[in-house]
């Protein structure tokens, strides 16, 4: 019985399921020949390597996440006695010296080997000088139960970096970092082309569900980040283990999604409260999103857009 992270491995590498089973016959991106070639030419280790690596440049598959994948499903999907399942299941180590695979430092990685340095952006360029209503900062929520989901990074840790919150809790964070996080929002909308408008709208989103928190997460789903996005969503806009809890990163993939469910909303000839209805059904269902948006989101649009009409942002 395959686990869901191994049926899902799976799934997504049907190339490495036909080498397992049919490691002669033709795939749907190429031949498995020059693996079979390796297996039974009595060739060196590196030398089958190269020739799985030529099969998989040949695919497109990113290298390193699809071997990795592969091992974690091996097990399952071949007789693990077999030649092919041990040549693969041992020598990590040898594809990331012969190939130079180093997976990338995560974004905890590197603030504990730099903490002075600055990631995905200069945050310390960020503003938070300026005035703004009370109302329009995010407002300290709760999580009522014990209860935590599996998927739920609630109770990961927090790392010290550029901007970071004081617990998951939406809107536990500074109001010097939720500053830094409005203006972040404003500088890359307007460098993305939105309008004052639909910057406002982003904002709206923002502080109704992280309170500008880039640490916020819920207790019940993998939502995370000043957009709280699920893994899914989240994966779609770019962001993924090693830029989590970037707030920069969590900020474009946000206005990202919202200039996609605008076109959606124009689409479709809807109006402005469907943005937030995107946002938390992923359809039009009127439905909780609807009502969240008409309650939640729309009351703030003008107030954030009227604090935009005199609002320089960092350089």
């Amino acid at each position: 019985m395959l686990s869901r992270k191994q049926d899902r491995s799976r799934r997504r590498n049907p190339i490495f399921d036909s080498a397992f089973e049919n490691p002669t016959d033709k795939t749907a991106i190429g031949t498995n020949e020059s693996i079979q070639q390796g297996l039974t030419a009595g060739a060196n280790t590196r030398t089958k390597m190269k020739g799985i690596m030529q099969d998989v440049r040949q695919s497109g598959i990113s290298r390193r996440n699809k071997f990795k994948r592969m091992r974690d499903a091996q097990g399952d999907t071949v007789d693990p006695q077999s030649e092919l399942a041990q040549f693969f299941s041992g020598w990590s180590s040898i594809i990331d010296e012969e190939f130079n695979f180093e997976k990338p430092p995560t974004l905890e990685e590197q603030i504990k080997e730099n903490p002075s340095e600055k990631v995905s952006v200069n945050y310390e360029n960020l503003r938070s000088d300026f005035e703004i209503p009370l109302d329009l900062l995010g407002k300290r929520g709760t999580q009522p139960g014990e209860k935590v989901a599996d998927q739920s990074y609630y109770n990961t840790e927090i790392i010290e970096r550029g901007l970071a919150g004081n617990s998951r809790m939406s809107g536990d964070a500074s109001p010097e970092v939720q500053k830094q996080v409005i203006d972040l929002i404003i500088k890359n909308g307007r460098e993305s082309g939105m309008s004052d408008r639909e910057i406002a709208i982003v904002l709206s989103i923002a502080r109704h569900e992280s309170g500008f928190n880039p640490d916020a997460s819920a207790k019940t789903s993998s939502a995370s980040g000043v957009g709280q996005f699920i893994n899914s969503t989240g994966e779609r806009y770019g962001m993924n283990d090693e830029n989590r809890w970037d707030a920069n990163a969590q900020v474009n993939a946000l206005i990202k999604h919202t200039q996609d469910n605008i076109a959606r909303v124009n689409k479709a000839d809807k109006e402005e409260v469907n943005i937030y209805e995107l946002h938390h059904d992923g359809s039009f269902k009127n439905g909780r999103g609807l009502r969240f948006s008409k309650k939640n989101i729309m009351p703030f649009v003008d107030k954030y857009e009227k604090f935009l009409e005199t609002y320089g942002v960092s350089e």
